[in-house]
């Protein structure tokens, strides 16, 4: 037990040794690594894509990853097929049906 402990006396907050030390933000540099500067630009499509199949919308089978749908080999072999039927061989479209 503590004796000579009084709620009415004034408690005085202790002093800390540390001492706190601004530093100026750093500034951006001048000329930044290749890797860096390419990792933050814009992204470049080529000027012209080419045309997208007729109704595709409703020939592809969608992966949303449930159990309910389709395995997603399942959709890379549909996907594959689906380019041989419809002769497609541009890259652009064949990336933008299956993403």
């Amino acid at each position: 037990m503590i004796d000579n402990y009084s709620a009415a006396q004034p408690q005085t907050p202790i002093a800390s040794p540390l001492k706190t030390v601004h530093t100026p933000p750093t500034p951006p540099r001048p000329n930044p690594p290749r890797v860096m500067a390419a990792h933050f630009t814009p992204l470049v499509l080529p000027q012209v894509l080419d045309d997208m199949p007729p109704d595709y919308q409703r020939k592809i089978p969608f992966f949303d990853g449930t159990p309910n749908c389709i395995t997603a080999q399942q959709r890379v072999d549909k996907m594959a097929d689906f380019y041989e039927l419809h002769e497609i061989d541009e890259e652009n479209v064949t990336m933008r049906l299956f993403v």
